[in-house]
């Protein structure tokens, strides 16, 4: 099951990625679902279900895990004595400098990406006319600004959470502890601020959508009249992840329903999409949540978890978490093929490409 679930995250990562280009909503709001379903591995449960266990672990890749790590060798044996026991099955290090290799070669490569599209749309290169202006289009459209606040939502949730964790054990005697506690206190200070920005422009441009400059045009990237969703997305992120550190399963699951209750509540009453099916289908998402929480909880409370138990559950863990993945696939990549074949909308680029003028 593992290599099958390990080969799907892959290539739905592919599909996300490539419908990514043309529009971020969708797109974002399946990687959020996929990793915030993920991170249910680190709830303090001991034994999980095996099926479930395979099935989170498998779903990794969501958090771009899969990129090398940068400091392996400088780190040498060291490794955090604060691991708990229940996440050594899938993670021998707590260490947050052997964790943070996803964010940084990700704002990396969104560096480079912006310099790349900057430079192509530039007189400088003598590519055809028409190359360089499609280019500037997309540089403007899609890279100069959006492109950051991706690379922010799609490592938000696994970096805070580490950074968070570091301070679960704040010892100083090592260097590399005193180095590893720098580093992730600049990483936390850097996310947290973004997310009070992120809030501070939600409730700026609150009163009248119209009036967002194009620079923030990722806080309406589903056509809305609501610029607070976006805002409090990564406020629920922030806050999942201090429910995580929660010394007790209880606790965490708790926390995390009362969180996702929250938003459930702003969803059903604020109804922040333009769209009937896609407020439809957040509605549906939060009560998913809550749903699987609550059945983590109802496993947790049974006494004798025998290997019947421990599967049936796992199995249901599973067909859950699959189905909903499956449902937000379908809609983000029609979505995205829509986006792409909309007659409208390549006129629209190609209109853009023809009338492109330079950089301000």
């Amino acid at each position: 099951m593992g290599s099958a679930v390990n080969i799907g995250t892959w290539v739905i990562l592919a599909v996300l990625l490539i419908f990514l280009i043309r529009g971020g909503y969708p797109v974002l709001l399946t990687i959020e679902a996929a990793q915030i379903i993920q991170m249910h591995i680190f709830l303090l449960l001991d034994p999980m279900p095996y099926l479930e266990f395979t099935f989170l672990n498998s779903m990794k890749y969501f958090h771009f895990t899969f990129f090398p790590s940068l400091f392996d060798k400088v780190l040498g044996d060291y490794s955090s004595p604060a691991t708990p026991n229940q996440y050594l099955p899938f993670l021998n290090d707590t260490t947050f400098m052997r964790n943070c290799s996803a964010y940084v070669l990700l704002f990396a490569i969104m560096l480079f990406l912006l310099a790349l599209f900057k430079f192509l749309s530039s007189r400088v290169t003598h590519r055809s006319k028409t190359f360089r202006k499609l280019c500037e289009v997309v540089y403007k459209d899609r890279v100069r600004f959006s492109f950051l606040n991706d690379t922010f939502w799609i490592t938000f949730l696994y970096t805070v959470f580490f950074a968070m964790f570091q301070f679960k054990y704040t010892t100083t005697s090592n260097v590399w502890q005193i180095i590893n506690l720098v580093f992730c206190s600049l990483t936390l200070a850097l996310f947290a601020s973004y997310m009070i920005f992120m809030l501070y422009l939600g409730f700026k441009y609150r009163k009248d959508v119209t009036e967002v400059p194009k620079k923030y045009s990722f806080l309406v990237n589903e056509p809305s009249s609501n610029t607070l969703e976006v805002p409090l997305r990564y406020l629920r992120k922030f806050l999942l992840c201090c429910a995580l550190l929660i010394p007790s399963l209880q606790g965490q699951v708790i926390c995390m329903m009362a969180l996702n209750f929250c938003f459930f509540i702003y969803i059903l009453f604020f109804k922040p999409s333009n769209s009937k099916l896609t407020n439809a289908l957040t509605f549906l998402l939060e009560l998913f949540y809550i749903g699987i929480e609550i059945l983590f909880l109802v496993y947790f409370n049974v006494i004798s978890k025998t290997n019947d138990i421990q599967y049936g559950f796992g199995l249901a863990f599973c067909i859950a978490q699959g189905v909903i993945l499956v449902v937000l696939l379908i809609w983000t990549a029609y979505r995205g093929w829509m986006s792409f074949k909309d007659i409208g909308a390549i006129k629209e680029w190609l209109h853009n490409i023809e009338n492109a003028k330079d950089f301000e």
